[in-house]
């Protein structure tokens, strides 16, 4: 099969590591596979008409760009290539749907958390998509060698534990314009921080059922689009309740990131080592005995980054996700914790990065849980039936 994988755009080259992980990915499995780099997240005609060179494809597959009509001609990339082309979304979809309105009939998706396969069924109509279904991202950078003796694994890694992450403050700015739909938001944020696994969308639907609006309707699709906010509002709380409540137990983090010039004087308890991108985020994690995350926009899937940690021969630890837990044995090969009892749990860590044995025997059972599921090779299985669905599609829109 030859497959096109196409970059472009991306927060701290995130995207486009992902994309240089699939390539190896596709070539291991026999597949050729080739990388375009356009650096922007808009092609237009005369840009498609130069990759030819490349056609025939099989498949293309991007990281949510390029999924919409291009803009002088009103065909999708799918129908100027003649190949089916495979989105993948990486974090909430709802935060996208200024594309996704314009993506065309038959797009095929693939989403980081289960509950957003429904997010996305519920707000467009079903000529939308010909396939959405669930496909985390995986394990990005290499196979670390973990030392057999856990002295030796534990004296090697000198960062007692990473946090990848920016500082984010939560905030309600610019929600007056939503009028009455204000407090239907602002419920369904209680909700969500009431219930450690309620997705936006579902917290959003029980809002407005609260105040008799039936969300199943289809005059509600736009209105349940506002699930974006109180997952964006809920994901940045929640990340801010994990520094504090590091600060407040003395967690040691060493943490990249941006907007921690301000608030430094607050964390005592942080390392602060600047702004860096995924690439220089990497070898990092082979230096950390613990790789923090917090997973809260994806209560039923998964941020890549406890994939990397595994990889790299740290320990996990994260909060809770359904998906997570199902993966990783808690407290054998990842160590979790809950928002209800944060500070205790997070003590806890504490206590773990002192205990070599212990560490390192979570290290190994993560690594081995990650070789075995979580690399980008596992992914593929769900692209191809992505494409397959995109394909038949395609054959159906040609036929007379």
């Amino acid at each position: 099969m030859k497959i096109l994988l196409i970059k472009g755009v991306s927060t701290y080259d995130a995207s486009n590591i992902f994309i240089d992980e699939l390539l190896r990915a596709f070539k291991i499995l026999g597949h050729e596979a080739c990388v375009l780099d356009f650096k922007t997240s808009q092609i237009s005609q005369s840009e498609i008409e130069s990759i030819d060179k490349f056609l025939p494809v099989d498949l293309i597959y991007t990281i949510t760009i390029l999924g919409e009509c291009m803009s002088d001609s009103r065909i999708s990339l799918a129908q100027a290539l003649g190949a089916p082309h495979v989105v993948q979304l990486v974090d909430f979809p709802l935060s996208h749907t200024g594309r996704i309105d314009n993506w065309p009939e038959g797009t095929a998706t693939l989403v980081v958390d289960r509950s957003h396969v429904d997010a996305l069924l519920s707000c467009y109509p079903s000529t939308k998509f010909s396939h959405v279904a669930f496909c985390p991202a995986a394990a990005n950078g290499d196979l670390a060698n973990i030392c057999e003796d856990p002295n030796d694994h534990f004296a090697s890694r000198p960062i007692p534990i990473l946090f990848p992450g920016s500082y984010q403050a939560p905030t309600t700015e610019g929600w007056e314009v939503l009028g009455s739909a204000q407090s239907i938001v602002s419920q369904a944020i209680d909700r969500m921080l009431a219930d450690d696994f309620l997705p936006a969308s579902d917290a959003l639907n029980a809002s407005m059922r609260d105040v008799g609006l039936e969300p199943d309707h289809p005059d509600y699709r736009d209105f349940r689009k506002l699930a974006y906010l109180p997952n964006e509002f809920v994901r940045a709380f929640r990340r801010m309740q994990v520094l504090e409540a590091a600060a407040k137990v003395g967690l040691p983090l060493h943490v990249y990131g941006t907007g921690y010039a301000e608030h430094l004087s607050r964390f005592p308890n942080i390392t602060y080592c600047g702004e860096a991108g995924l690439a220089q985020i990497l070898p990092e994690i082979r230096r950390a005995k613990v790789v923090l995350n917090v997973n809260a926009n994806f209560r039923h899937g998964a941020h890549d980054r406890p994939f990397a940690a595994g990889l790299g021969g740290a320990v996990i630890a994260s909060d809770e996700s359904t998906y997570l837990t199902e993966q990783f044995r808690p407290d054998e090969a990842a160590y979790f914790f809950r928002w209800q009892t944060l500070e205790e749990d997070l003590f806890g860590l504490k206590g773990l990065i002192d205990d070599p044995t212990r560490l390192h025997a979570m290290a190994r059972a993560g690594q081995s849980r990650v070789v075995q599921s979580h690399l980008w090779v596992h992914r593929t299985e769900k692209i191809f039936e992505a494409a397959a669905a995109a394909r038949r599609y395609l054959n159906r829109r040609a036929a007379p």
